[in-house]
C-alpha cells in the first residue's frame, strides 16, 4: 500500500483502540464446531478464546476497554461468536458467521501505539488463513458487503481541555454559544455525526462522548468508516479497506482542532515515511 503524501500523521495519536473488519452474509454451511477448528489452525499465536453471545453485524462488534481486561458490550439474541486473542494480549481476532474483525487495543501508557501500516499485514494474513479453513471444510466463500475500519480515541481532562466549556479546544466544529444567556455550562455533551462516503457507498460516523476510564475523565471520540467494495477479491477488499481507513485518518483531523495537533505532534508524512 502507499499512502497519500498529504495523508495527516501525529507521533503521540490519542488512539487507544483500532478495528478493520469485513461483513457478509451468513455463510453457508457453516457448523457452530468449526470455531474451535479454527483455533486449532491459528492457536499457535492466539493461544486464549472467549466464547460470547452473537450480535447482529449492523451493530458492529464493540469492545469496551479497561487497562487489565477486555469485553464485549452484548445486547441480542444468543447463538455465538468466538474471540481469539493473540499472545501478546494486544491484538485479537472476532469471528462469526457474518463478520470477521481484528482489534488492536493500548493495553497501559507505556504500551507504543501502531499504525495501520503495521497493523494491516496480519489483518491481511489472517482473512487468508480463515478463507484458506473454509474451503478446506467446504464452507461458502465470504461475499463481503462492506469493510470496516474504527479509530478508538480518548482525549483525558487535562490534554487540551479541563471542562465541557472548553470543548470548543477540542472539537473544530464546535462553538457551545447559545441565543441568550439563560443556560449555564453544559454538563454532559454527546455527539453523532454521519458524513456520506460517496466514492465507495459507504459512511463515516463521528461520535463523542464523556465518560471516565481508570478514573480519569475522558472524551471518547470514536470515529467509523464503513466503505462498500466491488468485489470479494483480495485487492478490492483491502484497497477499500485502505479508502475506510483514509477517511478515518482525514475525519480525525478535520474534526479537530489546531490545537489538539499541535499536542498530538501532527506531522509531515512525507518526511515521515510511515504509517
Amino acid at each position: 500500500m502507499t499512502d497519500a503524501p498529504d495523508l495527516p500523521d501525529f507521533k503521540r495519536p490519542p488512539a487507544i483502540e483500532t478495528l478493520m473488519g469485513f461483513y457478509y452474509a451468513p455463510l453457508k454451511g457453516w457448523k457452530i464446531q468449526y470455531f474451535g477448528l479454527f483455533w486449532n489452525d491459528i492457536r499457535k499465536d492466539y493461544p486464549e478464546v472467549q466464547v460470547q453471545p452473537f450480535i447482529a453485524s449492523e451493530q458492529g462488534l464493540r469492545l469496551e476497554l479497561k487497562s487489565e481486561k477486555a469485553r464485549l458490550q452484548i445486547s441480542g439474541e444468543v447463538p455465538v461468536h468466538w474471540q481469539y486473542l493473540h499472545g501478546s494480549s494486544k491484538t485479537l481476532i472476532q469471528i462469526q458467521s457474518d463478520t470477521f474483525i481484528q482489534n488492536w487495543r493500548k493495553r497501559n501508557d507505556r504500551d507504543p501505539y501502531l499504525h495501520y501500516r503495521e497493523l494491516r499485514p496480519s489483518f491481511e494474513d489472517m482473512w487468508r488463513r480463515y478463507c484458506e479453513f473454509l474451503r478446506a471444510n467446504k464452507v461458502g466463500m465470504p461475499v463481503v458487503r462492506e469493510c470496516e475500519v474504527t479509530y478508538v480515541n480518548h482525549i483525558d481532562k487535562g490534554v487540551g481541555w479541563r471542562t465541557l466549556r472548553d470543548l470548543g479546544d477540542v472539537i473544530s466544529g464546535w462553538t457551545g454559544q447559545t441565543s441568550g444567556s439563560f443556560l449555564p455550562s453544559p454538563e454532559l455533551i454527546s455527539l453523532d455525526v454521519v458524513y456520506p462516503i460517496k466514492e465507495k457507498g459507504g459512511r463515516l460516523q463521528v461520535t463523542l462522548q464523556p465518560g471516565i476510564r481508570d478514573g480519569q475523565e475522558t472524551l471518547q471520540l470514536t470515529l467509523t468508516a464503513r466503505c462498500k467494495p466491488g468485489s470479494s477479491t483480495m485487492q478490492e477488499l483491502m484497497t477499500t479497506l485502505d479508502i475506510a481507513r483514509e477517511w478515518v485518518v482525514r475525519g480525525f483531523t478535520d474534526f479537530t482542532t489546531e490545537n489538539m495537533h499541535k499536542i498530538w505532534t501532527k506531522t509531515d508524512r512525507r518526511e515521515r515515511g510511515r504509517r
